[in-house]
């Protein structure tokens, strides 16, 4: 399957009037929506099933769901090493496979402890960590500095992903069962997927004669005419370091590098044999081995996990807390809610990312995605009756859409793209763990009484607090541009 990634079905040089970049951004979301079986939003309903069919218990359930998404995580980093080779069409390819395979044999065997772990282990490995890291590392190649206008359009995936895709799995489970829900979103995800990954995955733009962030080289609209060779100056690959390339002796014009394009659309996936390609470590920006050595770094991946933590458990465990508040008799509307407000918030914050205070320092955004959770967790634990879960809905909506503009938007702002995939890699590790760790305790805190529960989440309110003010504390590091 390894001769995917030399093939090329639609060469991006075929768009001259319409950006790459931007089928690379409708192919990641496509990707998002079908990997929907394995996101938390939607495995909460499947777990809702499950309980409520007696098929076994919410905290049984809860530890298996978090033991396979923690040890998924421990599988990113040899992922991400595929994705720095630019094996992204292959990955993805093997990825949807699986998880059609997997959905297949939940719904088709007994549940027991061993199919259960078995298969839950393929739909969070495939359906979560493996298509969100192959999603994140390819979008911040092609977006850097204007990666907020496209986490817009992907405001609207989200959308799908943690409102429309629980409200078609839960009246699918209503009217089919749950087994052949899953085979539904199974067929789903390999139609809709594939294809996306086909003709969307190519990286990086420069080897195509793009930029990032929807530009061309040498600030033109358009792409040279030789379709063969890219002549562009060092600095148009924009060096890390902001290095000025040497002149020529004599007092001549700086070095010029001649890059081939990998594929020609006749070529059937071979290009000039006396070119170079370029590869994403040639890429501007900082290596992972420097970036895991700062203050920076450690911020990011303790919010990450207390927010992604917080979140997944949310998701998977919202139907539950919103029983426990006294409001089911909304719960489908409150999906819609949820949904829309993270659309909305996630618009918006993308936008203001783009804006010249945040590119200068992306921490903003990281410190007010945790005071943000900080409230929904307030509303969770202190709230009752319909009010309070719509509050909820509207906090928890609010806050994942924050999480998600940080997700996507602030490590190529502060790092750039050259070690993007091994960073996004440990991104996705923090995630996986949380997203293990947080719907079992927040599943237990369903199961014990709430004066319990509520002296817990007063331990953990001032923590986001404390973490916020530490990322206001913090100088971003120079910027890799």
């Amino acid at each position: 399957m390894r001769g995917l990634d030399s093939l090329v079905l639609v060469h991006p040089q075929n768009f001259p009037w319409f950006h790459y970049g931007w089928w690379v951004l409708i192919g990641g979301n496509t990707l998002e929506i079908c990997a929907a079986p394995g996101q938390a939003s939607v495995m909460g309903v499947f777990i809702n099933a499950f309980v409520n069919n007696g098929l076994i218990t919410r905290s049984f359930l809860s530890t298996i769901y978090s033991i396979v998404t923690v040890s998924c995580g421990f599988l990113m980093l040899p992922l991400s090493s595929r994705l720095q080779k630019g094996q992204f069409q292959s990955t993805g390819i093997t990825c949807l496979l699986l998880l059609f395979l997997t959905c297949m044999l939940i719904s088709s065997v007994p549940l027991n402890m061993t199919t259960i772990f078995g298969c839950l282990f393929g739909l969070r490995l495939f359906g979560f960590s493996s298509s969100s890291l192959l999603r994140r590392v390819i979008l911040q190649i092609w977006w850097v500095r204007r990666a907020g206008r496209a986490t817009i359009l992907y405001a609207f995936t989200r959308l799908a992903v943690a409102g429309i895709m629980p409200t078609i799995a839960q009246a699918l489970c209503s009217h089919l069962g749950w087994q052949n829900a899953y085979r539904a979103l199974a067929c789903f995800a390999l139609l809709f997927g594939i294809p996306a990954v086909l003709l969307c995955f190519y990286a990086p733009p420069e080897q195509f004669g793009m930029l990032p962030d929807a530009e061309y080289k040498n600030n033109e609209n358009k792409i040279d005419d030789d379709p063969t060779s890219i002549t562009s100056s060092v600095s148009d690959l924009e060096q890390p370091n902001n290095t000025t390339p040497p002149a020529v002796a004599g007092g001549g014009s700086p070095t010029t590098t001649t890059t081939s394009a990998p594929v020609s659309p006749n070529s059937g996936g071979s290009g000039s044999g006396s070119a170079t390609q370029t590869k994403i470590d040639d890429l501007e920006g900082h290596s992972a081995d420097e970036v895991v050595k700062t203050q920076v770094f450690w911020l990011m991946f303790f919010s990450k996990l207390l927010m992604a933590g917080m979140t997944a458990g949310f998701h998977t465990q919202f139907p539950g807390y919103i029983q426990r508040m006294g409001a089911r008799s909304i719960l489908l509307p409150l999906f819609i809610t949820n949904g829309i407000c993270i659309t909305t918030s996630t618009i918006t914050f993308a936008t203001l990312a783009d804006t010249v205070s945040l590119n200068r320092n992306p921490l903003l955004l990281v410190s007010c995605g945790l005071v943000l959770n900080a409230t929904y967790v307030g509303f969770a634990a202190f709230g009752s009756g319909n009010a309070c879960a719509i509050g909820l809905a509207i906090a928890f909506g609010i806050g994942e859409g924050c999480m998600v503009a940080v997700n996507n938007i602030v490590a190529v702002k502060l790092w750039g793209r050259k070690g993007i995939a091994k960073l996004t890699a440990f991104a996705n590790i923090a995630d996986t763990i949380a997203c293990g760790v947080g719907p079992l305790l927040l599943g237990i805190a369903l199961e014990i009484p709430t004066q319990t529960s509520q002296i817990g989440f007063m331990v953990l309110i001032p923590i986001l607090l404390a973490c916020a003010c530490w990322g206001l504390l913090l100088t971003p590091p120079s910027s890799p541009r």
